[in-house]
């Protein structure tokens, strides 16, 4: 198993390259309501999505909300990227007050695959 800092050696040495892959985008879904307030930072449960190992995570910066946007994605135990890991919240910044309703979409993201270069 690759620990936090083996992985971020093996990234400096350029281990990872990106794999030819098709991918879809993957929606951030609110699973929670929450009344939001503009120009305030929130950390909002979203539906879990399930991050396959060796993924590497674009989080689109195309607007989807017309209450704010998403900045980063999480779960409540960083893990290396040769694990399985989850998404299971967002943090949001709020552009417009107003109220975000459990299902609503908050933003989209995509799973690149990553493959081990060649020693």
């Amino acid at each position: 198993m690759t620990t936090i800092e083996n992985f971020w050696e093996q990234m400096k040495s350029n281990k990872y390259q990106l794999r030819k892959a098709i991918v879809k985008p993957t929606y951030l879904i609110a699973n929670e309501g929450i009344s939001v307030k503009s120009g305030q930072l929130y950390k909002i449960k979203v539906k879990k999505v399930s991050v396959p190992e060796n993924r590497t995570i674009y989080l689109s910066p195309y607007h989807v909300s017309d209450l704010g946007s998403v900045l980063s994605v999480g779960e409540s135990m960083p893990k290396p990227i040769d694990l399985r890991r989850s998404i299971d919240h967002v943090l949001f910044i709020s552009i417009k007050s107003g109220k975000i309703q459990k299902g609503d979409t908050l933003g989209h993201l995509m799973l690149i695959p990553l493959k081990i270069k060649d020693e």
